[in-house]
């Protein structure tokens, strides 16, 4: 027999399904998160961005562009926020979409939102706002079933989870 034969490690397709963590994605192809400032100028979600996301539903995972966590976490006009209802609910309507592929999604926490943490041009008496803190928001994002369990709305700064 050939040495070199016997040795090779088994091949993967990009194609191939592949287990992230806890999440069985579809393939291994995942989307990288691009601003694209298209939603409206309170932060809402749009159309185009639910046709944006359906149209690459076929990758693995799509780690959607970054979502502010609250008004003072904007650094960009017309970039998605995830901290009131209106918003929240627009995001269903793109998770639904993506889900509506083979898809997961999570939300990317941009530069900005996270440095607002705490940041000092916080207007008197104004709390700051975490991620942790929309939690409960989240929570609201439709989901679906997956054959490896229930399908969840990802959210967080990172693909790892943390």
């Amino acid at each position: 027999m050939n040495r070199i034969a016997e040795s090779a490690p088994a091949r993967t397709d990009l194609f191939d399904p592949v287990r992230l963590g806890p999440y069985l994605l579809a393939n291994r192809i995942v989307m990288a998160p691009l601003t694209r400032s298209r939603a409206s100028a309170a932060g809402v979600p749009t159309p185009l961005m639910v046709e944006y996301y359906a149209q690459r539903a076929s990758a693995g995972l799509i780690i959607a562009e970054g979502t502010n966590i609250s008004p003072q976490a904007r650094g960009y006009a017309s970039t998605p926020g995830l901290y009131t209802r209106a918003q929240i609910d627009a995001w269903g309507a793109v998770v639904a979409a993506v889900h509506a592929g083979s898809a997961l999604s999570r939300a990317a926490q941009p530069r900005m939102s996270r440095r607002a943490l705490g940041a000092p041009q916080r207007r008197a008496g104004e709390a700051s706002m975490s991620s942790r803190a929309n939690t409960a928001a989240t929570a609201a994002i439709p989901t679906d079933p997956r054959p490896s369990g229930p399908r969840r709305a990802i959210s967080g700064s990172s693909a790892s989870g943390s």
